[in-house]
């Protein structure tokens, strides 16, 4: 009980120590402190003694006459004080710690027998979430244009290629811009300051831009155990301190969920997996589903691409015949590939924004 209480007070800049002797002010034998918890504030020491009682019956008064005694016997503060049963305490023993200022809390979380922590079961859910976009939508002062494609790409002001929407709607993922949560999203972009579309050989700046984005979220889960503590102030049944620590074996197979659509969707991993201590992380994967590719490219795709180029030539045939869905389909693995870093993706990311480009 002792070593539960002193690890749910350890902190930056605190002292938690066990069982400290101390000697009376007046001398004698030391007297035994279950857990001192020790700090400076603005450069004063403070100090705050525990004392742990993990026994079947309740605290009476007694005990908390004998623990105020030691305190004034070894000079440590009482108001400042706190005691901690397992079983709770009488009556008496509440009044009396309000009287002398000792805050009373009563530690849960132990088995029956209250010689070790109880085991609960516990699942733990990381849920990695994937935006894909497959249309987006313009407003600009254009008349006509030749190609869809030029609406994709974006120049700089001496006419030099510097990426396309993939890489604003990867941008604005990677940022954070775009929501964390499941279903569909209209995502209203920014463009680089400087960049501009070339359409029919002239400048063109978007009036709005905006990319249609679902985010979709694949799971994996671990069943586990936990040991889980509370702290319960006895004057205000409220939770002061909470402690868990979770263990999920290595051994056991991880359990694989989804793919799902919608936050509803999610919830039912709730139902399906019931669990008293459970855990949520949610994780962006750092590529995006830009129409059935993966964006921005990986070093393993962009490696395949150039031996793909090289094979085409050889071949005497030409580069517009590659099927560039065939050299990296849309896969956890293949999502879980780091962007690469080209030149163009780092000067674009460190390029400032410009105001939202909205209709």
């Amino acid at each position: 009980m002792e070593a539960i209480v002193a690890a749910m007070h350890d902190a930056e800049n605190v002292t938690v120590r066990q069982n400290v002797r101390i000697r009376p002010l007046k001398g004698g034998h030391p007297r035994e402190i279950d857990v001192l918890l020790q700090a400076s504030v603005a450069g004063y020491p403070i100090q705050i003694a525990f004392e742990c009682k993990n026994e079947r019956k309740t605290v009476g008064a007694e005990l908390i006459d004998a623990f105020v005694g030691k305190l004034q016997h070894v000079g440590l503060p009482v108001q400042s004080s706190i005691f901690i049963s397992s079983a709770g305490y009488t009556r008496g023993a509440r009044e009396r710690a309000r009287d002398a200022g000792v805050r009373l809390l009563r530690l849960t979380g132990l088995t029956e027998d209250r010689l070790r922590a109880a085991l609960i079961e516990a699942f733990q859910c990381v849920i990695y979430l994937l935006p894909v976009c497959n249309a987006w939508k313009f407003t600009n002062d254009v008349d006509a244009i030749d190609s869809p494609a030029d609406l994709n790409c974006f120049y700089d002001e001496v006419g030099q290629l510097v990426g396309g929407v993939g890489d604003l709607v990867w941008r604005a993922w990677h940022e954070g811009r775009i929501p964390g949560t499941l279903g569909a999203h209209t995502v209203y972009l920014q463009l680089p300051v400087g960049w501009r579309h070339v359409i029919r050989g002239r400048s063109s700046i978007p009036f709005s831009l905006a990319a249609e984005v679902r985010v979709y979220a694949l799971a994996v889960g671990y069943r586990g155990e936990a040991r889980h503590h509370d702290l319960i102030n006895v004057e205000t049944k409220e939770e002061e301190k909470r402690q868990v620590n979770a263990h999920f074996p290595s051994t056991l197979a991880p359990i694989k969920l989804g793919p799902f659509r919608t936050e509803d969707e999610l919830v039912a991993i709730d139902k399906t997996y019931p669990a008293p201590i459970r855990l949520e992380m949610r994780l962006r994967l750092p590529r995006i589903e830009l129409r059935r590719m993966l964006w921005p490219p990986s070093e393993e795709y962009l490696q395949k691409l150039a031996k793909a180029v090289a094979d085409a030539s050889e071949r005497g045939t030409s580069r517009d015949e590659i099927d560039l869905t065939a050299i990296e389909t849309p896969s956890l693995v293949h999502l879980f590939q780091p962007a690469a870093m080209t030149d163009t993706l780092l000067k674009m990311l460190e390029t400032p924004l410009g105001e939202t480009v909205a209709g």
